[in-house]
């Protein structure tokens, strides 16, 4: 637990048998960063710093740098091999991890699961997983490419809403990358298995037919195998009927 300078306010940290889910602000030098140079050599608190954070160089004096602020001492020299991978960027001072834990904590806002227990968050993640790739695995072989393309599309749109701006807006974590991973991995499957049913099909087709009918008759029917209905289809025809001289003898 941890309790704030003023004593009002504790917040539990949520901390699980996988980790904490560090909710993170943004690329390196998100927190303002001043050089220990300065500090050391500078004549008084009024004195002017040149500190550094996302936003830019500025210039301030002390105090108002160190005022009500919470000061981690750390090195951000790439020679120190102190240098962190971080989801918004990946080359961030270690020391900046634990500023971005320390804001969690003040902020009371971690990344959670919705209040799940770890076994409930698993066992919904996989039964999701497994409705979801159902019915999206059935959708696709029914429809042609083109459609096919367009639901995948759609699918991986909602889930990218439902992840980004209802979840994660509520600093919700639910790890929906295994989604995405599966959505692609049966789009591809099932269209590969369409193409080769598809193929099989044509080659079937040119074979029984090649040998009753000419080959334009076949290559007609291969563009479109909707030709082969049973029973044919009515249409006004005008026909000629003509004999040939001497035909009979």
């Amino acid at each position: 637990r941890f309790r704030n300078v003023t004593g009002v306010q504790t917040c539990a940290l949520p901390i699980s048998l996988s980790g904490t889910l560090v909710n993170f602000r943004g690329p390196a030098r998100t927190f303002k960063y001043v050089g220990i140079a300065d500090v050391l050599h500078a004549q008084s608190l009024d004195q002017k710093v040149q500190t550094e954070s996302f936003r830019g160089p500025a210039s301030e004096s002390l105090r108002d740098t160190f005022k009500d602020a919470y000061v981690l001492v750390g090195v951000s020299a790439l020679g120190v091999f102190d240098m962190r991978a971080f989801p918004f960027d990946s080359n961030v001072p270690g020391t900046e991890g634990h500023a971005t834990i320390l804001d969690n904590l003040l902020s009371n806002d971690f990344l959670t699961i919705g209040g799940l227990r770890q076994e409930s968050y698993a066992i919904i993640m996989v039964l999701g997983m497994l409705a979801f790739g159902l019915a999206f695995a059935f959708a696709t072989e029914k429809l042609e490419s083109i459609p096919a393309l367009l639901l995948g599309a759609f699918s991986v749109a909602g889930l990218f809403f439902i992840d980004f701006k209802v979840l994660f807006s509520r600093n919700i974590h639910w790890d929906f990358s295994f989604l995405y991973a599966e959505l692609c991995v049966i789009f591809v499957l099932t269209t590969a298995a369409k193409y080769v049913l598809e193929e099989r099909n044509k080659k079937f087709i040119k074979g029984a037919f090649s040998k009753y009918v000419a080959p334009a008759i076949v290559d007609s029917i291969l563009k479109d195998p909707a030709k082969l209905t049973v029973g044919g289809e009515k249409k006004e025809l005008t026909i000629l009927f003509s004999d040939i001289r001497g035909f009979t003898t």
